[in-house]
């Protein structure tokens, strides 16, 4: 994800210097960020709707604890 974004925003001297703060590169940078993380996550999401949307990346990561869930069957262990 750090390559993605150094890419994106073209701040290769960061690659070169890591411990250089984002302050450093301008209030550009910092504002384009954060537009793009609003855009990513939300906090005005309902808590089932979270709760969905995490099922779903387990459903999607195929573990077994979301497949499980997908069938409705019990997934920390319960007997069935």
């Amino acid at each position: 994800m750090k390559n993605l974004l150094i890419s994106r925003f073209e701040l290769y001297t960061l690659r070169r210097t890591p411990n250089q703060p984002l302050s450093a590169f301008g209030t550009h940078v910092t504002g384009s960020l954060n537009v793009l993380f609003s855009q990513i996550t939300s906090v005005n999401d309902v808590v089932a709707d979270l709760t969905r949307y995490n099922l779903l990346r387990l459903y999607l990561i195929k573990t077994t604890r979301g497949r499980s869930h997908a069938l409705g069957k019990p997934s920390r262990g319960q007997r069935t």
